[in-house]
C-alpha cells in the first residue's frame, strides 16, 4: 500500500511540475483561457516549523526552516484565485534515532483561494483569505547513513491578509498548515507536517 501511495505521489507530482511549466508557456496565462480571470505571478519567501515523527513515535528535534515558493495564478471578480505553486522547504535537525542531518522537501501544489472582498478593513485594502491545497512532495534526507528520498501526497490550508500596493500588485502576510503522507527513506518510517509563516509579492499581469 505504502509503494502504491508513493507511485501515486510521484506521479502527481510530475503532472503538477509539469502543469505548471505549461501555464508558463507564452499565451497560456490569457484572461480568455479562464473564462476571463486575471493572471498573476507569486514570489513568496518565509521560515516552516517542521514536526517530523519517525519510526516507533520519536520526533526530531528540527531547527526553524527557511523556504521559498514560486505560483502562476487567476484571480476572478467574485473574490475566487486559484494557482499552480512550487515550492521548497528545508531544516536541519537532530535526534530521533538518527544522526543529525537535514530534511528537505520540493513540493508541487494545486490551491484554491477565497478573497473576502470589501472587508472595510484599511479603506479595503487589506483582504483577508483562506485556502486549500492538494498535491505531492519529494522528501529528502541527508543524515549520514540514512539518506535518501522518497514521494508523499499532501494537503495544506492556507490563510492571511493581503494588503494592496497598487492597482496590480499586493503584499500577504500568510500562515500554512502542511501535512504530507508517510514517506520511507533508508527502512524509516517519517510522518511530516509543518507551520509555516510567510510573506508573498503578487504581481498580476
Amino acid at each position: 500500500m505504502q509503494r502504491i501511495s508513493n507511485g501515486l505521489a510521484s506521479k502527481v507530482l510530475a503532472a503538477s511540475s509539469a502543469g505548471f511549466l505549461l501555464a508558463l508557456a507564452p499565451g497560456a496565462a490569457s484572461a480568455d483561457m479562464f473564462g476571463g480571470g486575471r493572471s498573476y505571478v507569486a514570489l513568496t519567501g518565509g521560515i516552516s516549523f517542521l514536526d517530523v515523527e519517525t519510526t516507533g513515535g520519536a520526533d526530531l528535534d528540527t531547527d526553524t526552516g527557511f523556504g521559498g515558493a514560486v505560483a502562476l495564478g487567476w484571480r476572478y471578480p467574485e473574490g475566487f484565485r486559484f494557482e499552480l505553486q512550487a515550492a521548497f522547504e528545508g531544516a536541519d535537525f537532530d535526534g530521533g534515532g538518527i544522526t543529525d542531518g537535514d530534511i528537505s522537501a520540493i513540493e508541487a501544489f494545486v490551491n484554491g483561494y477565497y478573497d473576502f472582498k470589501d472587508s472595510g478593513l484599511w479603506r479595503n485594502n487589506v483582504t483577508p483569505y483562506i485556502g486549500v491545497g492538494l498535491g505531492g512532495a519529494r522528501v529528502k534526507v541527508d543524515a549520514g547513513p540514512t539518506d535518501g528520498d522518497d514521494y508523499a501526497l499532501g494537503i495544506q490550508g492556507l490563510a492571511g491578509l493581503s494588503f494592496a500596493l497598487t492597482d496590480r500588485s499586493e503584499l500577504s502576510l500568510g500562515y500554512r498548515y502542511l501535512w504530507l503522507d508517510e514517506v520511507e527513506i533508508d527502512h524509516t518510517s517519517l510522518d511530516t507536517a509543518s507551520h509555516a509563516l510567510s510573506l508573498t509579492l503578487r504581481f498580476g499581469l
